[in-house]
C-alpha cells in the first residue's frame, strides 16, 4: 500500500495505518535526527516529537503530494528549530557506534573524522548532506523539503562536501605536525 494510501486511511483515523507509517519511516527518522544531532537520546526525543505532530497535523498533508519529503521537511524543521533555542549538541558515544558497527579501525577513524567534520557545518549545509547521504534522499526530494531548486542542493552539496574536505586536511594537518 502506498504512503498517499496509509494517509488517507490515516486521516480517516485508521490507527493501523498510522503504526504502518510508523514502522516504514521510524528508523530512517531516527537516523535524520541521529546523524544530525550526533546525540541518540535527542534524537528518539525528537524522532518521537516528530510522531506526535504527524498525529496532530495529519489532515495537513496534501494526499497529491509525495509524504517522503513532507516528512523529512517536518523533520528538518523540527531540527533546525532545536538548534534555534540553542540547545547544546553533543557526540554519539564515538565507542558503541565503532563497537555496533563492527568495522575496520581505519575506517572506522575515517567516519569519525567525516562525522566530526559533518557536525562542523552550519545547519544548511549539515541538514543538506545528511539528507542526501545519511537518508539517501534524492536531490530532487531534498529540494522539495528544503523548498529551494535542485541546484541549489547540488550546490550545497558542493560546499558542503569542500568544507568537509577541508576541516579534515586540517585535522590531518595537525596531526602529522
Amino acid at each position: 500500500m502506498s504512503d498517499a494510501d496509509l494517509m488517507r486511511r490515516f486521516q480517516s483515523d485508521d490507527s493501523k495505518a498510522f503504526e504502518e507509517l510508523f514502522d516504514r519511516y521510524n528508523q530512517r527518522i531516527l537516523g535524520f535526527f541521529i546523524k544530525f544531532f550526533g546525540n541518540r537520546e535527542e534524537a528518539e526525543d525528537l524522532c518521537q516529537d516528530l510522531f506526535i505532530r504527524l498525529v496532530d497535523r495529519k489532515h495537513q498533508f496534501d494526499l497529491n503530494k509525495s509524504f517522503t519529503p513532507w516528512l523529512f521537511t517536518i523533520a528538518s524543521n523540527m531540527a533546525k528549530t532545536y538548534i534555534s533555542k540553542e540547545r547544546r549538541l553533543r557526540f554519539a558515544d564515538l565507542e558503541e557506534d565503532a563497537h555496533e558497527e563492527a568495522i575496520s579501525e581505519d575506517r572506522n577513524n575515517l567516519k569519525l573524522e567525516i562525522r566530526s567534520a559533518v557536525m562542523q557545518l552550519d545547519a544548511v549545509h549539515k541538514s543538506t548532506f545528511i539528507l542526501r547521504h545519511y537518508t539517501s534522499l534524492s536531490i530532487k526530494e531534498i529540494s522539495a523539503i528544503q523548498e529551494c531548486k535542485e541546484g541549489t542542493v547540488k550546490s550545497r552539496l558542493f560546499t558542503a562536501n569542500r568544507k568537509i574536505r577541508e576541516l579534515m586536511n586540517k585535522q590531518e594537518t595537525y596531526y602529522n605536525s
